[in-house]
């Protein structure tokens, strides 16, 4: 499997910084894509 860990940290990262729900929805999206891989 590939490393997920510098898109985990941004996808953590995200609420933290209290970013818009919509985008946390995308990198959640992109993060499971990535992983899917």
């Amino acid at each position: 499997k590939r490393s997920i860990s510098p898109l985990f940290r941004v996808f953590l990262a995200l609420p933290a910084e209290g970013q818009p729900e919509s985008i946390v929805s995308e990198i959640e999206n992109m993060v499971r894509s990535y992983v899917e891989k």
